[in-house]
């Protein structure tokens, strides 16, 4: 079972030999590609061969590439490993609108829940964020996303906002690309399109 997050920060020259992945720099480095869950290439100076690049895919491996503010600037995905994608893709296109408003709500029910145990857990008061969870309607269409989003930072960074230029905004933003980047490797194994969101949909974001 994949397990390992590897960030390969300096320059290196990366290749595929006996199923391994070897990172050859001032000395050389193996490891099974197996094991490689994620693959973040952090350096201008890193060079790969298209045979690592399509053993990853095979594998199932997440491979984010970082630009020169060390965020991710593109994954790369495995194409057409799910035995029976065309069959997934079709009913995934098929998908009803009322079945994706409330699988919407299911979402935002978890995720309003999941930012008041957050604040709950670091000692902050999450009883305002816990009094919108049972107004979350299908499709949510009364916005509770954006009201409790609103509430949760004003409260986890206090005087700050999420979109100030400072650490934690940034940190945030990794992380977010890094969740981001795995829950769309699980999607594409699963044969769905990440392309289509059941809410969220911009024709210039391919998640």
């Amino acid at each position: 079972m994949a397990w390992r997050v590897v960030a390969i920060e300096n320059p290196a020259r990366l290749s595929l030999r006996d199923n391994q992945l070897v990172i050859a720099q001032d000395v050389e480095a193996t490891l099974p590609i197996e094991d490689l869950d994620t693959l973040v290439l952090d350096s201008y100076g890193i060079t790969t061969t298209a045979n690592l690049l399509t053993a990853l895919a095979t594998k199932g491996t997440t491979i984010v590439i970082c630009d020169e503010k060390h965020l991710p600037a593109s994954i790369l995905l495995p194409y057409s490993q799910h035995s029976r994608q065309a069959k997934v893709s079709r009913q995934q296109l098929a998908m009803s609108q009322p079945l994706k408003k409330q699988l919407w709500q299911q979402i935002i029910i978890s995720k309003i829940t999941n930012q008041a145990d957050v604040l709950q857990d670091v000692g902050l008061d999450d009883s305002i964020l816990r009094t919108h969870i049972n107004g979350v309607k299908s499709g949510d269409t009364s916005n509770r996303e954006s009201i409790a989003a609103r509430i949760y930072f004003d409260q986890l960074l206090d005087d700050a906002t999420r979109r100030k230029p400072i650490w934690h905004n940034a940190a945030l933003n990794y992380g977010y690309a890094m969740v981001r980047s795995h829950i769309a490797r699980h999607i594409a194994a699963r044969g769905l399109v990440a392309s289509q969101g059941i809410f969220h949909h911009n024709e210039l974001n391919s998640f």
